[in-house]
């Protein structure tokens, strides 16, 4: 090396130095990205089996208006549950904001089926399946936002008729 060299030859270092710094960090960014995504689909993926798995949302959907107070009130403590379930994923989402506001709607309807079942305590199971049903309608629709994502959809119980119904 010669003095008269080392201006250019110190250029050319820091240059590529600079330029390999920046596509290495864009690398790091991207592979942090993709990881970030697959952790938000797993929580969703997580949610929907917790959701599938709910005993509240198994009713046969010929069910009548139940009168069990007791079975009333587990079903409602598992549709709170499924409601801070949602919230949580909500907020543990990063990358995939788009999926929030399904997520946001399927919290919104647990809520409207506390209401209606304190308006109306014998038409739980009833509000059960439709709950169930608008859940399933949402759960599809995160699917079209996350086509990694696989259905998983709550059995209704073979029992035509559901212990304590009046009709």
């Amino acid at each position: 090396m010669t003095w008269t060299t080392f201006p250019s030859d110190l250029t050319a270092g820091l240059l590529g130095t600079f330029l390999g710094l920046v596509f290495g960090l864009g690398i790091d960014r991207k592979r942090e990205q993709r990881r970030a995504e697959s952790r938000d689909e797993r929580l969703v993926q997580n949610l929907i089996d917790r959701l599938a798995g709910k005993r509240a949302f198994a009713h046969s959907v010929d069910v009548g208006l139940v009168d069990n107070a007791d079975d009333r009130q587990r079903c409602v403590d598992s549709v709170l549950d499924a409601r801070m379930r949602i919230l949580d994923v909500c907020d543990q989402i990063d990358r995939r904001e788009d999926v929030v506001g399904t997520l946001r709607a399927m919290e919104v309807d647990c809520l409207a089926l506390l209401s209606h079942v304190e308006r109306h305590p014998l038409e739980y199971a009833r509000a059960l399946i439709r709950l169930r049903d608008r859940l399933i309608g949402h759960e599809a629709e995160l699917q079209l936002l996350m086509p990694g994502l696989h259905m998983a959809i709550p059995a209704a119980e073979t029992a035509s008729v559901h212990p304590g119904s009046v009709a």
